[in-house]
């Protein structure tokens, strides 16, 4: 199965990758913020399924929630149904996506993106809203408390 993960150099999707990596059975397309939208539509074109895992969370304007959320997911969107198939997507939000915030607005405007393009393609979406993540590769005063605690804790602060 070729899988297209978005969001390909961040703390989740490197996990993820690292995990089907180890699986004979899948094959992983990538795409990073390094590449440009309209690449989209050819990655999208050849995969099987697509995890959905691009997105900001501490961008240095509150507009670029908007924009790198709900925009490029809306993108993505686009880039399927252009296709003309039925590419099952798999989107981990947040439980921020049920508060009126910035943040949590343009994740809820990710999540309708996606089951827009499940309505008019007839195509499998499932949503997650992820309570808390860590593991490897989490960074402290970044994305994750548990990583923040234990690196105050490992170096002797509060």
């Amino acid at each position: 199965m070729k899988v297209l993960v978005t969001g390909a150099e961040g703390f989740v999707a490197k996990n993820l990758i690292v995990r089907l990596g180890e699986l004979e059975c899948f094959e992983v397309v990538k795409f990073s913020r390094q590449m440009p939208e309209k690449e989209l539509s050819a990655l999208v074109a050849d995969v099987d399924a697509v995890v959905h895992l691009a997105g900001v969370n501490r961008p240095p304007s509150p507009d670029e929630f908007a924009t790198g959320n709900a925009g490029l997911t809306e993108s993505l969107c686009q880039a399927l149904v252009g296709c003309g198939c039925q590419v099952p997507v798999i989107l981990p939000s947040s439980i921020q996506a049920t508060l009126d915030n910035p943040y949590g607005n343009s994740k809820r405007d990710a999540e309708s993106a996606v089951w827009r393009y499940a309505a008019q393609t007839g195509a499998s979406v499932y949503v997650y809203r992820l309570p808390n993540v860590f593991g490897k590769w989490c960074k402290p005063n970044y994305n994750s408390a548990v990583a923040t605690f234990c690196h105050n804790i490992a170096r002797g602060l509060p």
